[in-house]
This record gives C-alpha cells, sequence and structure tokens, in this order.
C-alpha cells in the first residue's frame, strides 16, 4: 500500500515543480496549501504541494513534511479497511462507479456509497465510457459488470493486445473487443485466431483457415485445411489434402514442385 502512495505522490507532483523553482518565497506558501489539504484528508493534493515546495528558494533544510503526509495516508486508509466495508480502491470513479475492497474481494460501488455487487471480484478494471467494466472471479473467468450491476456470462480469457484491443475467448471461440469492451465492428467468432502481423492474422472458422484484415473483412476466405504464414509473397497451404504455393491475391502459383510435401 505504501509504495503505491509513493509511486502516486511523484506522478502527481512533476508538474509543480518548474512552478516552484521559478516562485522566489514560495516555501511558506506552498506549505500552508499543503496543510489545508491535509486538514481535508487530501493526501495526494498536499503531497503535490510539498513536493513543489521542496524546490523552492526559502525551503528549510530539513523538511518531514511529504514522510508525514504519506505515514499519515496510510493510516488513514488502515483505518478505512478495518472500519468500513466500501474503501473505494485502484482508480477512485470514473463513470460515476467504483471498485470497493473489503477481505480481499471487489464489488461496484456508486457515488452514494450504494453496492450494486457483491464482493466477489478480483483483479478488476475501471469502468469504460461504454459503461462497462472487467474483473475475475475465483472460478478464474472474466466477467463484464455494467452501471448497474449487471454481470455478463463467463469469458475464457480477456487478453489485451498491443493495439488496445482485446483477444476474448468464449468458450471454444475467439474474437476481438475494442478498449471499451465492445465486440469490434466487423468481426464474427472464431475457432481460432493467430496473432496479428502487418495488420493481418490468420484465423479459423468451420474447421477452414484463412487471412483476416483488422476492419474483419477476408484477404483470404477460410478455405484451406491447415494454417500457414507469408514469407517472401508465398504461402505453402494445404487443400483437399494437396500442397501448392499462394501468393497474397490468393492465385496459385505452384503446384507440381511441392510434392515432396505429400
Amino acid at each position: 500500500m505504501k509504495s503505491f502512495i509513493i509511486l502516486l505522490s511523484c506522478l502527481l507532483c512533476i508538474s509543480s515543480i518548474i512552478f516552484a523553482q521559478n516562485t522566489k518565497s514560495c516555501y511558506t506558501e506552498l506549505r500552508r496549501e499543503g496543510l489545508r489539504y491535509v486538514s481535508r484528508k487530501d493526501y495526494p493534493k498536499a503531497i503535490n504541494s510539498f513536493f513543489a515546495a521542496r524546490y523552492c528558494l526559502d525551503k528549510p533544510a530539513k523538511d518531514e513534511l511529504i514522510k508525514n503526509t504519506q505515514n499519515e495516508w496510510v493510516k488513514a486508509l488502515n483505518n478505512a479497511l478495518a472500519k468500513s466495508d466500501s474503501l473505494i480502491a485502484y482508480f477512485g470513479f470514473t463513470q460515476d462507479r467504483a471498485w470497493a475492497y473489503k477481505n480481499g474481494k471487489f464489488a461496484v460501488i456508486d457515488r452514494n456509497g450504494k453496492r450494486l455487487t457483491d464482493f466477489e471480484f478480483e483483479n478488476p478494471e475501471p469502468f469504460k465510457e461504454s459503461g462497462y467494466a472487467i474483473a475475475q472471479k475465483a472460478d478464474g473467468f472474466y466477467y463484464l459488470i455494467d452501471k448497474i450491476g449487471k454481470i455478463s456470462e463467463p469469458y475464457n480469457d480477456f487478453f489485451p493486445c498491443n493495439n488496445g484491443w482485446y483477444k476474448v475467448k468464449k468458450g471454444n471461440l475467439y474474437t476481438f473487443y475494442d478498449k471499451n469492451y465492445k465486440q469490434v465492428e466487423g468481426w464474427d467468432w472464431y475457432e481460432d485466431i493467430y496473432d496479428f502481423r502487418e495488420g493481418i492474422a490468420m484465423i479459423q472458422q468451420n474447421k477452414k483457415w484463412g487471412i483476416i484484415k483488422l476492419n474483419g473483412s477476408y484477404l483470404i476466405a477460410p478455405q484451406f485445411d491447415g494454417p500457414f504464414f507469408f514469407s517472401e509473397g508465398l504461402a505453402a497451404v494445404l487443400k483437399d489434402k494437396k500442397w501448392c504455393y499462394i501468393d497474397t491475391t490468393r492465385q496459385i502459383v505452384l503446384t507440381t514442385e511441392l510434392r515432396f510435401f505429400k
């Protein structure tokens, strides 16, 4: 908990450094501002002010304000955790919803503190613009939760991709969801999806393999009996128990030369 607070404190404070360096006799003013935030129990803003004060020209040789405030923040959180059923954790409020924490589990609450789900979730992510959040349960499955606390059917996997999408597995089928947990427009469910390379990916549908583009349209419709990869513009494919070479326009360019594949 304390390491998280220290990291958050640093991130909150960087923006104030330049201001402090260019302001004369600012320590007293920033110290007063920080103590005002402490009295309101607004510890992130207090640490932001104290951190900026370190760069003032009139700072004292020794300053324990940040350390003391961090310790008070940790103490306040621990006290809240011991007494409260709805400690806001991880993300604060997004889309007017937050994750509350109790006994190692998370639940969704609204801004009035009303609990919308049971304390049954693990590893939650914040609510997106779509009004959904994702979290796991002890059964290992992933679930989408909406703003009224309705829970989706279980997903086997929600794997983040480097373009902001999620590769989603539900039962024995795969598809892609966007950053708001909505199925990407134009995409169907497939028996398998390989990783994207240069904007295309191999997919399996109805036990046939093909190539698909980011927009969900086929570069090569599923028609081959096994997965294949292009190298220097050509790929060896299996169709109707025969091997051949195709190019990216789906034209068969070689057949008889590939007898050694049999």
